[in-house]
């Protein structure tokens, strides 16, 4: 009678088991697509030739390389200044300084993402840049602001 207990215990176990791992992968894979599903979705939507999307391809692999090499030196930054922070006493001028190469670091990122839209709009016909364009108004429309804590700054609020 115990050892009937147990294999029913055992294979509830398992089945809860079973089912959070089954939701967990079912939740990652609607968050993220196959790194060439997106590129092959936009080029079907705006009809791009095999040669832009080659350059396309390679334009974005540049920024991944370019961002990874950043993003360590952010990730330094930050752990240097989670330290400092974390001391008994804090060096606030150096906690500071830290905190002002990480905003520095970010710009740095930021530029290459804006440049990197650039040479992508560059690869593009104008027929391809305006679709594109409508397409990704469309898709922030109606978006709230950032961080959802409202509608966003608006033109005339200056």
């Amino acid at each position: 009678v115990c050892s009937s207990d147990l294999i029913k215990k055992t294979d509830l176990l398992l089945l809860s088991l079973g089912t959070v791992l089954c939701v967990s992968s079912v939740a990652q894979a609607r968050g993220r697509r196959e790194p060439g599903q997106r590129l092959e979705r936009i080029k079907q939507h705006l009809g791009l030739s095999d040669d832009q999307a080659t350059q396309i391809k390679a334009v974005r692999a540049r920024q991944r390389n370019q961002r990874q090499g950043i993003r360590g030196e952010l990730d330094a930054l930050h752990k240097e200044l989670h330290g400092l922070l974390q001391a008994p006493t804090v060096d606030e001028p150096r906690a500071l300084t830290v905190h002002t190469r990480m905003q520095s670091v970010l710009q740095r990122m930021g530029e290459a993402r804006f440049k990197t839209r650039l040479e992508i709009l560059r690869l593009l016909t104008p027929e391809q840049r305006a679709k594109l364009l409508e397409h990704r108004g469309k898709r922030h429309h109606g978006k709230r602001g950032r961080w959802g804590r409202g509608p966003g700054r608006q033109a005339d609020e200056g």
